[in-house]
């Protein structure tokens, strides 16, 4: 897979774009109905934390083909023909996809935290938590608005959450991806990264929507111990069938480690949808947070520490997308507090 960068696109109006090539050539008919399956997905998305859809295209034999995903349907129909040339003249495979998107110019989480870590004493990093409610009420709105659309993400992790330089979240590489047709449908799977895959898929090969979950549980939980709840290697798949990860650091508040608690639930019956999370307190105040900060609005002191404020929402953005570990504290997320009123944010969010 490569990747190629557009800067200052005129036609889009976006800084930057970025091309994701993807050469079909040792791949089966089953990888290529995945890669095209992320074109299929994206098409359906537009949410401001998920990565925006500009485009795609697939090349063979010297032609370049808008809409991949009607021709390689057609592709597979007998005597079809494209450009007015049979499609047996065309070869069974197409050379490559190429999928263009808006470019996330601070990179991903894992690169970001990676970056950041090697500057810091690995005893006393950690991040702020209301920087971190901020990042979860952005993934769960994002994942709440893949399953309303019956899309399973399936490859959740830190290198596929990617974050721009205005400090907005935005999840990407749907290369996984698989449409179900129920919300709580479920479907045979074996795809996925070791260490974020849920205990139904490594037990039977099963997923679902708390699939998803799972694995958002796995990427907070890493951020907030700066470790996955299960180590890579020998005996994982024991260690996530049947112990429980260390417990999170008790510098964050109960109603976040509750939380990350509630999706990494062995059981996917006994784990929280999106929809549920939502509604759950802690994550409900960190989407009221959120929406606030989005619109630029000053994020009131809390009860605890009347002196610590954010009073500039942009700068506070700007800067957790080049040292997350340096914004300014913040005390833990008031759970009882009812959602302020503030101006309509100028970034939709799932449900409006």
């Amino acid at each position: 897979m490569q990747r190629k960068t557009n800067t200052n696109n005129p036609a889009t109006g976006a800084d930057q774009l970025v091309v994701k090539q993807i050469p079909f050539e040792g791949l089966d008919r089953t990888q290529i109905d995945t890669a095209i399956h992320e074109v299929k997905a994206l098409e359906m998305l537009t949410h401001p934390n998920i990565v925006r859809y500009c485009g795609s295209w697939i090349t063979d034999k010297g032609l370049v083909l808008d809409d991949p995903v009607a021709h390689w349907d057609a592709m597979n129909l007998t005597g079809h023909t494209i450009a007015g040339v049979p499609c047996d003249a065309l070869g069974n495979v197409p050379d490559a996809l190429f999928i263009m998107t808006d470019y996330a110019d601070g990179g991903s989480l894992d690169n970001l935290m990676k970056r950041n870590l090697l500057n810091q004493n690995h005893e006393q990093a950690h991040l702020n938590e209301f920087l971190l409610g901020l990042w979860v009420a952005q993934l769960v709105l994002a994942i709440d608005h893949m399953h309303s659309f019956g899309v399973l993400h399936r490859d959740l992790k830190p290198a596929n959450i990617f974050i721009t330089k205005n400090g907005i979240i935005k999840v990407g590489d749907l290369g996984g991806a698989i449409m179900i047709d129920q919300p709580d449908e479920s479907c045979e799977s074996d795809y996925g990264s070791p260490i974020y895959i849920c205990p139904e898929v490594w037990h039977s090969g099963i997923c679902s929507h708390k699939s998803d979950v799972w694995s958002l549980g796995c990427v907070i939980y890493q951020l907030m111990s700066l470790r996955p709840p299960f180590d890579a290697g020998t005996g994982l798949v024991q260690r996530v069938l049947y112990r429980e990860p260390a417990p999170l650091p008790e510098m964050y508040s109960q109603g976040l480690r509750d939380a990350v608690g509630m999706m990494l639930r062995k059981a996917p019956d006994a784990r929280p949808s999106c929809k549920e999370l939502i509604s759950i307190p802690y994550v409900a105040a960190a989407i009221d947070n959120w929406m606030k900060v989005s619109c630029g609005a000053t994020v009131a002191p809390s009860e605890n520490d009347p002196n610590n404020t954010i009073r500039d929402p942009t700068s506070f953005l700007r800067q957790s997308a080049v040292d997350p570990f340096s914004v300014s504290a913040r005390p833990p997320l008031s759970e009882s507090a009812a959602p302020s009123q503030y101006p309509q944010s100028p970034i939709r969010h799932a449900g409006q």
